[in-house]
């Protein structure tokens, strides 16, 4: 598989530093998920997808770059009230969630909320990101890149026909009123 926005932070633990991608963030109405990562990857960089000793995604290099993109999709961009960022696939057999995280603004998290979430996208997929301030962007999953495209370029782009409403896309991973 390829990597896009894999990009780790050290976090210090009771039993050492370790490289993670932190998703979400931790309190009240928010969820803070750890995935271990070996590294930073570059875009495209071949990674693999492991289970770590204790069942859970970890991500290390690979030497295959086939077998679609594992990517992390943060919606987190700002505070206003009411937002709700979220991701949402075209075509959600072509997405699986490995893991997901969310924040929420506000104090007691009732504001609005974004969500951060590490999947796999195989070639082909259209995912729509809404991020919690700002308009919302497209991503195009290819053979060898991703676009990124902004709601004017979509309605100009070739590829693949990509639909403007929100309706044709499902929503990846909780909805806002399902969390606890």
């Amino acid at each position: 598989m390829k990597a896009y926005n894999l990009i780790p932070k050290d976090v210090e633990m009771s039993f050492g530093t370790i490289s993670v991608l932190t998703l979400g963030e931790a309190g009240r109405r928010r969820k803070l998920t750890y995935v271990p990562c070996e590294r930073r990857f570059e875009d495209g960089e071949p990674v693999e997808l492991v289970t770590s000793h204790t069942g859970k995604p970890k991500i290390i290099a690979g030497t295959d770059c086939s077998g679609g993109w594992i990517a992390r999709i943060s919606t987190k961009n700002g505070y206003r009230r009411g937002a709700c960022g979220n991701v949402q696939a075209l075509q959600p057999d072509l997405v699986r969630l490995i893991a997901e995280g969310y924040g929420a603004l506000g104090n007691a998290g009732w504001v609005g909320s974004w969500d951060d979430v590490l999947l796999i996208a195989q070639p082909g997929v259209v995912l729509r990101v809404q991020p919690t301030r700002g308009a919302a962007y497209y991503l195009h999953f290819t053979d060898s890149q991703v676009i990124r495209l902004s709601t004017k370029e979509a309605g100009l782009y070739e590829e693949v026909e990509i639909p403007m409403d929100k309706e044709s896309y499902h929503l990846i991973g909780e909805t806002y009123w399902d969390r606890p």
